[in-house]
């Protein structure tokens, strides 16, 4: 895990310097700002009805300002919480690419062409 810093501007991230990722590939973001509230300061409730721990080898410190972030955003209702946890569970790595190799194949156009396409736009 990298910890790099980057500007917001015009809805998206800029970083101060180029992440190692390759084009495509999905990441996990914490936002922390500066100057931002401490973590332990968020009410002990702030936590309730959220995953367990370690769900995907995640530390628990890490989910912890994660949890912790997310109820804040709630809090400030910029987002709203689902009534209720999902019970669908993850796919495994390898099924997802499996279902990824298989989707790929199925069209030689893009998948955003066929969404526009599909709406008329």
């Amino acid at each position: 895990m990298n910890t790099i810093e980057a500007t917001y501007e015009a809805g998206i991230l800029r970083p101060s310097v180029p992440p190692d990722l390759f084009d495509g590939q999905r990441v996990r973001i914490l936002v922390e700002a500066p100057g931002e509230k401490d973590v332990d300061d968020v009410p002990a409730h702030a936590h309730d009805g959220l995953p367990p721990h370690d769900a995907d080898g995640i530390p628990s410190d890490a989910l912890s300002e994660v949890e912790a972030g997310i109820r804040s955003l709630a809090e400030e209702g910029l987002i709203t919480l689902p009534a209720a946890r999902s019970q669908t569970e993850p796919v495994s790595e390898a099924e997802r690419v499996r279902l990824a190799d298989i989707l790929g194949r199925a069209s030689d156009r893009l998948v955003s062409d066929i969404v526009i396409e599909e709406r008329g736009w």
